[in-house]
């Protein structure tokens, strides 16, 4: 090797370098060589021509990689030098050449043909025919179509250009010639006649025949399909119908896809299809074949679903196209001889095309598909141990399995027969009954009960209660059970035994996973047994009496042997499972199971105690040992006895508790307990004890609940920020008090005074409640996107406003707004009236300091969150404005409303809601300083170039609103009259109009945007004639209907 192959050799392989210098030389050597004027192209060429200059694959690979780069300056006759030469394989020296230089030389080709082909190398083709190198020239053939022609959208006009080049120039022709007499080659060879070659250069084996086919199925797209049945439709009937031992599997398998290639061709109608079909001979080579399984039936299924597909298509331009497809079906893919095989997922998708269409044959045909498809399911179960019985004649037990390609999931079987049961609900039906494995009588039971229809349900139920009476532990069974408790085992108790000592051994299984998943599924199945076990209950006391009566009756086996037989169970349904849960619940530190299993087995034992037929005593006696229990293990107070008191709390109503004392009073304990742990726990472990607080809450719905929570509250905010560090400790807080105000309502007046005003000054002052939008998202990105983009800072801080706006709401709208007039004289008081006055128009708020008149700062948010936070924001002060103005209940309320209805006007449209109009009506009608602002906003709109019309017609809307708000209800109580639904619909529209014409004038006016909008006064005012003027026409209109509104000049206000 000379210096130039060695830099080769290290540029590849750097650890073959001894050396870094060796290495760093070795690049600096080919980079000169590329630095050239030509690239080093003709360097690469001439070293590549020359004979014995090449001594190593990685240089001829190395040296085409840069010719290839560099096609422009190679002429035809030196690239045919190039494929002549024995460097890269020419000569007949292509064994000694690895295939990758191969290629890499077929890609060069390949370049060149697509530059120069057919201008400047028209006799591109001929040349690359007439090369005594079968395998390169299949090998540009394969590379042509995977780099060009096969991806005519992307290449655009040079696949075109070349495709109808090849077309004109009779290329097409040239090639299948040579193709088949590649074919043909191999089939002499095959038949023992080695010594005839037809092909060029006699190299015809069995690989160029396999690609010549191969080649044939990726041309056949474009080609003239009359071209290719002149050449091949013999040959490839020939080849596909002769028997495994005498042709080469390969070859077989190609020509077997180059008819597939040929069935899907698109043609110009229906006849031109059906007659390749029949002039391929394609029926009668897949009927032929069609009980020969090898190992190319995949092959053939793919071509039969393909047959059938096509067929299909026909089927509207001649009838027999039916007739032919059901024929195929029948015989090639539901025989019972083929069917285990040929029945994948290549053939279901045509099986279910025939079935869901209006062929004559379809029942027939859906019959033995769903015989085949319930004979998968089985198979599927239990390939393992097939039972003699169940392998049809003709069928042999050890065939081979489809393939992962074609093999069939359970999921599609299952959609198959549930599709075609909604068809022929007979025939499925009668497949069903014919399952003889228990699994996929389950699956099948599970997946048909919506779909049968009401005729056929009787017959589903007694094929449900067989299944249920042959129990087997998987979680199958159990989807049945839950599936048919009810429509079944409510008039079959004896049923509920064996699924529930079933149920049992499945929760005393060996492998940690299946008892979880177990566990799991036994609260499933509680639930979907209640209403049996209830039924069973009061079975099992009349079973009692009579069995007191008649002395001498034996106990039932409890075996699952003989759980099919029809009898009475032995003993109450619920006592039983309760005695056989409790064992298995333990309650250890250190059991593994203490999350997986105990706690699903736990809400099982709630959901039994709590069921109706629970004498309420015995009740209340497993509710106090189970919590004395853990009480005496130590766990009450910690994070798994929250959730086991949590889970434990699933079988009770608060209706139940209200009625039961001792309930009453034992989760009052549990409370007491809880919030003993939540003051005594970290921070952090506080988390896992608020979702047991909020069940309690929801079971004890009292004044003295609420007490206890607010006095909770309080002391943690008296703590401050060591109780609740972070926004999200806080938030947890306004959830519970939130939830106290939905479930309560009223009745928790007293305890929301005793922690309004520390709770809303926590919220405003110790945290900045509001981040910075943190970026800004692509245009047209959905919110999920956006909201992504923020920091969990950022997202705790918005829901933690969301929340705030959301307990004032409640306060105000659950008869509590006596507890924020209480607290109007506060500190914080104008800051809060602030954040709900300027939140309402999408101006969220942050204050520089803490105190009172520290300036406040409108915070820019995400779109998302700003949207949800201003619509929170309007509902709150909607139904202040309905509770205080004009009324003086709040201190400054009025003059906080009135400064803030131009805010109304400057949102985007999108936050131009109802409750907007809204508020500016109940204002119109009760403050009287409102008419001079919204008459002053008219202004500043038609001076932003909002039309007279839809300023003059928004305010004759509001007129209208205004009158029909009303201050008090009337004596009976009734609730305030809506607002016609027309008129607010137009107001709507009208407002959005206007508030997109005041934005347009601030963006060409490069306004900012201000914390604090101030009326301006009577003196600040420009009193003007609005008759005079075309802009303000719509005053004199406005005026004409509004009483002392006409009376009031338009005011200019200042930001």
């Amino acid at each position: 090797m000379d210096e130039f192959e060695l830099a080769i050799l290290y540029s590849l392989n750097p650890p073959l370098a001894p050396s870094a210098a060796s290495l760093t030389q070795a690049q600096a050597n080919l980079n000169a060589v590329v630095n050239t004027d030509d690239g080093g192209c003709a360097f690469c060429l001439e070293r590549l021509l020359t004979p014995n200059r090449v001594t190593r694959p990685e240089v001829a690979f190395w040296c085409l990689q840069v010719i290839a780069s560099h096609t422009d300056r190679l002429s035809p006759e030196r690239l045919l030098r190039l494929c002549a030469s024995p460097s890269v394989g020419g000569d007949r020296q292509a064994h000694a050449v690895p295939p990758y230089v191969r290629n890499k030389l077929a890609q060069v080709v390949v370049q060149t043909l697509r530059d120069q082909y057919p201008s400047n190398w028209p006799t591109a083709f001929a040349d690359l025919l007439s090369v005594d190198d079968t395998d390169l020239t299949l090998r540009v053939l394969r590379a042509l179509d995977e780099q060009l022609l096969a991806h005519e959208a992307q290449a655009g006009e040079t696949a075109t250009r070349v495709k109808n080049a090849m077309r004109s120039e009779h290329v097409v022709e040239m090639l299948l010639e040579w193709w088949r007499r590649l074919v043909r080659g191999e089939q002499r060879s095959a038949a023992g006649r080695s010594g005839a070659t037809d092909g060029p250069a006699g190299d015809c084996g069995e690989a160029s025949a396999t690609d010549a086919l191969d080649l044939l199925g990726r041309y056949i797209e474009w080609m003239d399909i009359r071209l290719v049945m002149d050449h091949f439709a013999a040959p490839l009937q020939q080849l596909a119908m002769r028997p495994p031992s005498s042709v080469a599997q390969p070859v077989q398998s190609a020509a077997i896809r180059a008819m597939q290639s040929v069935v899907v061709k698109k043609v110009a109608t229906a006849e031109v299809k059906l007659a390749l079909i029949a002039e391929l001979g394609v029926l009668e080579v897949v009927l032929a074949r069609a009980t020969a399984v090898s190992a190319l039936s995949l092959q053939w299924t793919q071509l039969v679903g393909q047959v059938v597909t096509k067929l299909l298509e026909c089927a509207a331009a001649a009838e027999s196209a039916y007739t032919m497809a059901a024929s195929v079906l029948e015989r090639c893919v539901l025989s019972p001889a083929v069917r285990r095989q040929h029945l994948n997922a290549r053939t279901l998708p045509a099986v279910a095309a025939y079935v869901a269409s209006t062929a004559p044959h379809a029942a027939a045909i859906a019959c033995l598909a769903l015989e085949g498809v319930v004979a998968a399911l089985e198979w599927r179960q239990a390939p393992e141990s097939t039972p003699a019985d169940a392998v049809d004649e003709g069928e042999s037990e050890d065939r081979d399995e489809p393939d992962g390609a074609a093999a069939l999931s359970e999921h599609d079987l299952l959609v198959f027969f549930q599709n075609t049961a909604r068809a022929y609900p007979k025939l499925a039906l009668e497949a069903l009954l014919r399952t003889t494995h228990p699994r996929a009588t389950a699956l099948l039971l599970v997946h048909t009960a919506n779909t049968l229809p009401e005729a056929h349900r009787s017959a589903l139920w007694e094929a449900a209660a067989a299944a249920l009476a042959a129990p087997f532990v998987d979680r199958d069974y159990f989807e049945l059970v839950v599936r048919f408790a009810a429509p079944v085992m409510q008039e079959r108790p004896w049923l509920w035994d064996t699924a529930l000592r079933t149920l049992m051994l499945a929760l005393a299984a060996d492998e940690a996973s299946a008892r979880a998943t177990a566990a799991t599924t036994a609260v499933r199945v509680v639930h979907a047994l209640r209403q049996t076990l209830l039924s069973g209950a009061a079975a099992a006391a009349a079973a009692a009496e009579e069995t007191a009566a008649t002395p001498g009756n034996s106990p039932v086996d409890s075996s699952l042997s003989n759980t099919g037989a029809r009898r009475q169970p032995s003993r109450d349904p619920i006592e039983y499972l309760l005695a056989q849960l409790l064992p298995l619940i333990g309650l250890g530190v250190e059991d593994a199971d203490l999350e997986s299993v105990q706690l699903p087995l736990i809400e099982c034992v709630s959901l039994l105690i709590g069921s109706d037929a629970m004498p309420a005593d015995a009740r209340a006696a497993y509710l106090d040992a189970f919590l004395g229990q853990l009480e005496s293990a130590g766990m009450l107070s910690s994070r798994f006895g929250a959730q086991a008191v949590l889970r434990l709390s699933k079988g009770f109503s608060p209706a139940m508790c209200a009625q039961e004392a001792p309930l009453t009073r034992l989760w009052c304990q549990c409370l007491d307990v809880a919030l003993r742990a939540v003051d005594c726990a970290a921070p952090d472990a506080c988390s896992a004890l608020h979702p047991l607080l909020h069940r309690l809450l929801e079971l004890l719905p009292l004044p003295s609940t609420c007490e206890r929570m607010a006095l909770f509250v309080e002391e943690r905010l008296r703590v401050g920020t060591t109780a609740l560090p972070t926004e999200r400790h806080l938030a947890e807080v306004v959830l519970l008090l939130n939830q106290m105000l939905t479930r309560v309502g009223a009745k928790a007046r007293l305890a929301q005074e005793c922690v309004f005003e520390p709770l809303v000054e926590a919220l405003l002052l110790w945290f900045p409640l509001l981040p910075a939008a943190t970026g800004k998202s692509a245009a047209g990105a959905a919110g999920a996107r956006r909201a992504a983009l923020m920091s969990e800072v950022a997202r705790e801080r918005v829901e933690l406003r969301s929340l705030l706006l959301l307990y004032l709401f409640n306060l105000l709208s659950g008869d509590c707004a006596e507890v924020m007039v209480g607290a109007a004289g506060c500190g914080w008081w104008r800051r809060l009236q602030q954040l709900v006055v300027c939140g309402s128009a999408g101006e969220h708020l942050q204050w520089s300091g803490e105190r009172d008149e520290a300036a406040a700062v409108a915070v820019p948010l995400e779109e998302t969150c700003r949207d949800g936070l201003t619509k929170s924001a309007i509902s709150v002060l909607l139904l202040a404005a309905e509770q205080w103005s004009g009324r003086d209940a709040v201190p400054d309320w009025d003059a906080s409303l009135v400064q803030g209805l131009p805010r109304l006007f400057r949102v985007p449209p999108a936050l131009a809601i109802r409750e907007s109009v809204q508020v500016q009506a109940l204002a119109l009608a009760r403050l009287t300083t409102a008419q001079e602002v919204l008459a002053a906003v008219m202004e500043e709109a038609l001076q932003g170039g909002c039309a007279a019309e839809v300023c003059n017609e928004y305010a004759q809307l509001l007129l209208q609103l205004a009158a029909d708000e009303r201050l008090e209800p009337d004596r009976s109580g009734a609730p305030r009259a809506q607002p016609d639904a027309k008129v607010m619909r137009r107001a709507l529209q009208l407002l959005k109009t206007i508030a997109e014409a005041l934005r347009q004038r601030e963006a060409s006016a490069n306004w900012t945007s201000s914390s604090a909008l101030q009326t301006s006064g009577a003196g600040n005012g420009v009193e003007a004639d609005n008759s005079s003027s075309p802009d303000c026409a719509w005053s004199a209109s406005y005026g004409a209907g509004a009483g002392d509104l006409a009376q009031v000049p338009p005011r200019a206000f200042t930001q």
